[in-house]
């Protein structure tokens, strides 16, 4: 499905899920993913999403913003984000992402024991993804609930 969001640019694509009864019970789950180009326009401010969102970087940079505390992710670094509580994140000039929203039965405990010390907010060191088995590893949870998503990184001179 074509991303629309405002500030997404050709080429971007986003999936959505409707998780089974069990599946809220007593699992992860992704509520939504998808693979964005985007412009210097994109920007997304809400009170509550009710889930997390996971994102990694391929080119660009986005700025997150939960609480009074902002951070700025580049490309190669993975981030989380408690989107229950207010947030903002927008990207600085063109981007490439990969996200999802994820949820599940202990979601809650395992974001805050991640994200105890960020306020919210926990981003990784730069790890580049260099092959398109690292793609598909990061890429997994999409592709296990029968969605495609296009293969990270494009632009770090990956064939995917």
């Amino acid at each position: 499905m074509l991303g629309k969001e405002r500030g997404t640019v050709s080429g971007s694509d986003l999936y959505f899920q409707t998780p089974s009864d069990m599946a809220h019970r007593m699992l992860y789950y992704m509520t939504s993913c998808g693979y964005y180009y985007t412009d210097f326009d994109y920007r997304i401010e809400r009170e509550d999403y009710h889930n997390y969102l996971v994102f990694y970087i391929c080119d660009g940079r986005l700025s997150v913003t939960s609480g009074d505390k902002t951070m700025v992710a580049g490309a190669g670094q993975v981030g989380m984000l408690n989107c229950h509580k207010p947030h903002e994140y927008h990207t600085i000039g063109n981007a490439e992402f990969v996200w999802l929203h994820l949820d599940g039965a202990n979601t809650d405990q395992f974001m805050t024991r991640l994200s105890s010390r960020r306020k919210g907010l926990s981003l990784t060191r730069p790890m580049p993804l260099r092959s398109r088995s690292d793609c598909m590893r990061w890429c997994l949870p999409a592709a296990m609930s029968s969605y495609q998503v296009r293969c990270a990184c494009r632009t770090n001179s990956m064939d995917c």
